[in-house]
């Protein structure tokens, strides 16, 4: 299972424009893990996450757990750049399997 872990610290700013991939693609695979972790954390529009999976998909974490909760440091700030669908390529997180 694959993973990426992008970690600012405690002061530092993470910035995703690219693409992060931990995804399952053969039969039977599950998405592994995506964490983008800092003080600040970003997604620029044409950031893509993908964890996902033949079987199921994995995790992504953005700016810290859901609900601030587990081990993760969490984020003071968090920005996602995200434009409609008609005006652009947007900030695209496929974390599901079909099926």
């Amino acid at each position: 299972m694959a993973s990426s872990v992008l970690e600012g610290g405690e002061r530092g700013m993470v910035a995703v424009s690219g693409t992060l991939d931990a995804s399952g693609r053969g039969a039977g695979e599950h998405g592994g893990t995506i964490k983008v972790l800092g003080e600040r954390v970003g997604l620029s529009s044409g950031a893509t996450l993908d964890a996902s999976g033949d079987a199921g998909g994995g995790t992504v974490l953005v700016g810290g757990n859901y609900q601030g909760s587990g081990p993760e440091q969490n984020a003071s700030a968090t920005y996602v750049n995200a434009r409609r669908a008609d005006q652009g390529r947007c900030a695209e997180l496929p974390a599901t399997a079909a099926g």
